[in-house]
């Protein structure tokens, strides 16, 4: 508890990792993992972290200090109309900035879905209005940059980056047969982009209009009377965490049911997985001349 309190930042969001690193990487930029960060839900969960914190424990001033400051730099990093969604991290005075070599600076549509989802879990923990205000803009902003229908491909409508001022798509490419002699770009074309990071999603925009005006009907006494931050509360005995669709490499699809988790669990108490997605074991530095042939759709 006191490493997650201690790594967030005091506008309230945390660095992807900690404690900190100031070197530049190899591509000159900035340490990604310095940022504040959206990105694998890392806000989000700490969030939930500490919510069942302050549950167990009691209360803890430090902890709902920290909840609250956590929920309100969802609103304080959200663009102005009209794009007013949110990136996957922020650099300490709030402007969006790219992640990995293969996240640009944009803003990132299932990022802006997500934490319009976490604008509606911060309005049923404590009935503030004031979390659903933009709500509208950013759904607004998600319509805007839809795909017209000969575009979409498996019910994937949303470019996954969208730059910032122009509001065009952004697609993600990769050159060279490795490492060292490989790098990936950002250009507007479509084709032919990377395949271990999708260039487009799957949101349902309207599914999200439908709980936003649910919930802005709605008695905002009634609809926190029973949230953790009013009154601290036992845990239940049991509970699970929320349900994520997960894309792992190295399960088998279709093998999630309970009686399969339960069986492949071994005598230590863990389950062993095998890795299948690493395709190419490192076997010393790539060339820095790349290989003949056409890597940009590969997972090496």
């Amino acid at each position: 508890l006191n490493f997650v309190l201690e790594s967030q930042y005091p506008v309230g969001g945390w660095p992807q990792r900690f404690p900190l690193k100031s070197e530049f990487s190899h591509h000159g930029k900035p340490d990604y993992t310095s940022f504040i960060t959206f990105n694998d839900d890392v806000a989000g969960e700490n969030i939930q972290f500490l919510l069942y914190a302050w549950q167990a424990l009691g209360g803890d001033s430090r902890v709902r200090d920290a909840i609250v400051r956590a929920m309100n730099v969802t609103l304080v990093t959200q663009q102005a109309k009209p794009q007013a969604g949110w990136g996957l991290q922020y650099t300490l005075d709030l402007k969006p900035v790219g992640a990995r070599t293969y996240e640009p600076t944009a803003l990132v549509t299932h990022t802006t879905a997500a934490n319009v989802k976490q604008l509606f879990h911060f309005y049923r923990l404590t009935g503030d209005k004031k979390y659903l205000a933009r709500v509208p803009e950013a759904l607004d902003w998600l319509e805007s940059v839809k795909l017209p229908a000969d575009q979409v491909k498996g019910g994937r409508a949303y470019p996954t980056f969208i730059e910032i001022g122009t509001n065009r798509p952004l697609y993600v490419h990769r050159r060279g047969s490795n490492v060292v002699n490989g790098e990936y770009y950002v250009d507007y074309n479509p084709a032919n982009t990377i395949t271990h990071y999708s260039s487009t999603r799957a949101i349902d925009v309207p599914g999200l209009r439908r709980e936003y005006d649910r919930l802005i009907a709605s008695d905002p006494q009634a609809i926190a009377k029973d949230s953790p931050l009013r009154a601290p509360q036992p845990l239940p005995r049991y509970f699970l965490v929320e349900e994520h669709a997960t894309s792992d490499l190295n399960t088998e699809k279709g093998a999630r049911s309970p009686e399969a988790l339960v069986k492949s669990l071994n005598t230590a108490g863990w389950w062993p997985t095998e890795l299948k997605a690493t395709s190419n074991p490192y076997a010393g530095d790539g060339s820095p001349t790349p290989t003949p042939g056409d890597f940009s759709q590969t997972r090496v």
